[in-house]
């Protein structure tokens, strides 16, 4: 990107294989079981990877149960105790340790973990919010909760508190509030309830990498916003920009390489990407592209997908992770006129994707978790013999078919 324009650099195609290829193929290296006991019904949810120490990652399951494994092994290093009773909705390590894990559940309750001591650092009641994703910002100084939609007694019982300071005079609204919870981390408190960026549930929540005050949130109202949260107690402040999907939003998130540009990804399956930089108030948010009726795009060509487990931004380009109830899972590279086969990973799973951890940057490497309550790990090393024996081609990525596969592509991030 160059005084802000768009400038194509011509790459080679991401499904070649051999040296100029982003990679070479993947293939399946090993899998685990989630329990010991294998008839056990639970299954994956969410896998969180470690910014400070890139050989551990965090797993959460339908059993409520939070686990700690090796990066490059898969062997379970700690299994945290049974502190949450409900589903865990969001899971995320601090960004600067690799001892501190958060994660936010419908008990309702928001948990800080100690690692080195396997134990519950602190634990916060979200007091009548409902949470359901979160996210922590560059600095480790705040960590965001979104929540489902609740009543207005919400609002109500926080004026007293933490937004006591604000200057809205808003009376609650009867439908309900979907509140986002602001807790400062150095203070250990709660700080802040955020209650008129959405009116339906919060989705997904993403920090700006770099600018600690900033982040985007999506919510099944259809709206995407980026938020200044230097700009409290007045709310009224603290949007910057809005999108409107015109449906409802299932992940939102930063990418690019300074960060500049925001996807959203929504459930009726369309993918959208806007510049992010705060516009003048009389002018429209910049779309950059829009993807609409995603699977029956894909189908077409013939990549067959039944939903989209992740949108991931590695190697200075936009991926979304898509998978079928075989277990099957797709690399789909993001242009800005098209989206398109990089990979196809098979054998590693025998139902549902739900979640993927993938690093193409620095270890070339690939987790997934799935409803048979498996981790699986993918790397570009040969798979081993036997395994490779018993699996035949399983794991190994596909050629694209057609005249497409001598077409040069252009590396749009």
């Amino acid at each position: 990107v160059v005084s802000g324009t768009w400038v194509l650099v011509v790459r080679g195609d991401c499904t070649m294989s051999g040296d100029d290829a982003l990679f070479g193929g993947y293939h399946l290296q090993k899998s685990v079981a989630f329990n010991v006991n294998v008839a056990d019904p639970t299954y994956l949810f969410d896998l969180a990877k470690c910014p400070a120490d890139p050989s551990v990652f965090a797993a959460s399951a339908s059993n409520h149960r939070l686990k700690v494994y090796d990066t490059n092994t898969l062997q379970l290093t700690r299994a945290l105790p049974a502190d949450h009773n409900a589903r865990v909705n969001g899971l995320t390590f601090a960004k600067g340790s690799p001892h501190t894990l958060w994660s936010c559940s419908h008990d309702p309750a928001l948990v800080m973990w100690d690692l080195r001591s396997g134990q519950a650092e602190l634990v916060y009641q979200t007091d009548g919010a409902m949470p359901s994703c979160l996210a922590i910002n560059c600095d480790d100084t705040v960590v965001a909760c979104g929540s489902n939609l609740v009543g207005p007694s919400f609002v109500v019982e926080k004026q007293s508190g933490a937004n006591a300071d604000s200057d809205s005079d808003d009376e609650p609204d009867d439908a309900g509030v979907a509140p986002i919870l602001l807790f400062d981390v150095r203070a250990a408190k709660y700080e802040h309830a955020l209650t008129e960026m959405h009116s339906d549930d919060i989705t997904s929540i993403d920090f700006h990498p770099t600018i600690s005050s900033v982040c985007c949130t999506g919510s099944t109202d259809g709206l995407v916003n980026v938020l200044d949260l230097s700009q409290l107690p007045s709310e009224d402040d603290v949007i910057v920009q809005t999108f409107n999907t015109e449906s409802s939003t299932s992940k939102v998130g930063f990418f690019g390489p300074d960060a500049e540009y925001i996807f959203g990804l929504t459930h009726t399956e369309s993918f959208m990407m806007w510049h992010s930089t705060q516009r003048e108030d009389d002018e429209e948010p910049e779309l950059i592209a829009t993807f609409d009726n995603l699977r029956d795009g894909l189908a077409q060509q013939g990549i067959p997908v039944d939903y989209f487990v992740d949108v991931v931004y590695t190697a200075d380009r936009l991926y979304l992770v898509a998978g079928t109830h075989a277990g099957n899972i797709e690399l789909l590279h993001v242009n800005l006129d098209s989206i398109d086969r990089a990979a196809s990973l098979y054998g590693g799973h025998s139902a549902t994707v739900r979640s993927v951890y993938w690093d193409a940057e620095h270890s070339n490497m690939l987790i997934s978790g799935a409803e048979d309550a498996k981790l699986s790990l993918w790397t570009d090393s040969p798979p081993p013999a036997a395994d490779d024996r018993e699996r035949g081609a399983a794991g190994k990525m596909l050629p694209k078919a057609g005249a497409a596969a001598d077409k040069q592509r252009s590396q749009p991030y």
